[in-house]
């Protein structure tokens, strides 16, 4: 009996034996698994780790690239908005300076960041300002001095005019102040009164002969000057020049320069041509009325929009600062 059991138990403990062994064989395995699933799994962690860097790496991107949209686009106003003051101020041109600020206020439109909000109110106000503002018709004044500048070789120097007829002497007329005194004397006149009116008549031949040669001229008076061919083209390129004086002068709002410039053709016509005749006499009296336009014209300050751009410019500075500081 004791043999049996003791049989047995060698049995059972060599059962367990085995099954300890494939115990320690599964253990080994889910070890071996199990640091095959930490490698895997630190490999996970790393990706995730990458992942979260490649995140905010990504965040990083599209935060500058909307600061560079922000910044294009703030010196792209800042762009338009120079350059329609400067077509107010130099050119007097406001028609483009309306246009450029138009596009610009499109532009600012198609952003949904209310960053440019207060640009945009801004912009709205100089616009309205500029619309009201009272112009000067450029077009109309530099159509007219270009209607000047071709009607020049249609006009009549004065040594070219016809000259007027000079005073002659007048003749005595004797015998036909004699011959009504004698209308009522017979035909058959005494030989003394026959032989003076025969010397009367030839006294008056004599005078009227002589009264042909001389003419009566004013002394004062200032003869026409003389100009060559030559002269006279010189003298068209020179009001050419002083109209094409006067059109840049309105073009840029300069009033002294314009008249000045007006000034100068105007005497030269005096001068040259002949100012009774009618072209001339309506070119100086378009010359008058040109001078009388006036050209400074209010010019509008964009100090709102500049004053707004400049609000946006300090905060991107403070938000830049903000964002670089440990």
């Amino acid at each position: 009996m004791l043999e049996e059991r003791l049989g047995r138990l060698e049995q059972g403990a060599r059962r367990s034996e085995e099954s300890f062994q494939q115990l320690q064989g599964a253990f080994t395995i889910l070890s071996q698994r199990l640091d095959t699933v930490q490698h895997t799994l630190g490999q996970v962690q790393g990706q995730v780790d990458e992942l979260r860097e490649i995140g905010r790496l990504v965040e990083r991107l599209t935060q500058a690239l909307a600061q560079q949209d922000e910044r294009r686009l703030l010196l792209e106003a800042r762009d338009a908005l120079i350059y329609a003051q400067r077509r107010i101020d130099w050119a007097n041109d406001p028609a483009t300076a309306l246009a450029v600020l138009g596009e610009l206020d499109a532009r600012l439109a198609k952003e949904s960041r209310g960053l440019f909000l207060p640009l945009r109110q801004a912009l709205a106000r100089d616009l309205e300002r500029l619309r009201a503002a009272p112009r000067v018709d450029l077009d109309g004044i530099l159509a007219r001095l270009d209607a000047l500048e071709s009607r020049l070789p249609q006009l009549t120097l004065a040594f070219a005019a016809p000259m007027p007829e000079t005073s002659a002497v007048a003749a005595p007329r004797l015998a036909a102040e004699a011959a009504p005194q004698d209308a009522s004397a017979p035909a058959e006149s005494p030989w003394y009164r026959r032989a003076w009116q025969a010397l009367l008549r030839g006294t008056d031949e004599v005078l009227a002969s002589a009264a042909g040669l001389v003419r009566l001229e004013r002394l004062d008076a200032v003869a026409p000057e003389l100009l060559s061919p030559q002269q006279r083209l010189v003298l068209e390129e020179n009001l050419r020049l002083w109209l094409a004086s006067a059109r840049l002068a309105a073009q840029g709002g300069d009033e002294a320069r314009y008249c000045a410039a007006l000034g100068k053709v105007r005497e030269t016509l005096v001068r040259f041509y002949v100012s009774d005749d009618p072209a001339v006499a309506s070119t100086l009296a378009a010359l008058d009325e040109l001078a009388a336009q006036p050209l400074a014209a209010h010019r509008v300050a964009l100090t709102d929009s500049f004053a707004a751009l400049a609000q946006i410019e300090a905060r991107l500075q403070a938000e830049a600062a903000a964002a670089s500081a440990p």
